[in-house]
């Protein structure tokens, strides 16, 4: 649906009415995305024992008025956590090798520690959370 007013001072009145309901909406996503993130990650033992569940929730952010101008609203729903494009995205498989050249990876298994020289990582499904919140949040 679109609307057009053509009278500068409705406009406003009309853009400054809007403003608080766009931006309720945004933190509604961003509620949502925090629920999402519970739900879809929260199941897999990487992310509950590594804490990045709670770092995904509290890296979700939303930036109201960023380009907004009286008769434009613009909100940002956000997440600037290291890792939240590869949960949103996922990843293609790939080669991980240690830092430093020469150097082992290590990790824990239940029999103890395991060296390797690189893995080969399947990749990682995209979880699609914050697109998926902007998609099935409903306007109040």
């Amino acid at each position: 649906m679109k609307v057009n007013i053509n009278d500068g001072l409705m406009r406003l009145l009309v853009m400054k009415a809007v403003r608080p309901i766009v931006e309720q909406h945004a933190a509604d996503i961003a509620k949502n995305a925090g629920k999402l993130a519970s739900q879809r990650l929260g199941k897999y033992d990487a992310y509950r024992q590594g804490g990045n569940v709670g770092a995904y929730r509290r890296g979700t952010k939303v930036l109201p008025g960023i380009g907004s101008s009286p008769t434009k609203i613009t909100v940002v729903v956000e997440n600037a956590v290291a890792h939240a494009a590869i949960i949103e995205f996922g990843s293609r498989p790939h080669i991980i090798r240690p830092r430093r050249p020469g150097g082992r990876l290590r990790w824990l298994t239940g029999s103890g520690p395991v060296f390797a020289r690189e893995v080969r990582h399947p990749g990682t499904r995209p979880y699609t959370i914050l697109s998926d919140a902007a998609r099935t949040t409903r306007l109040r």
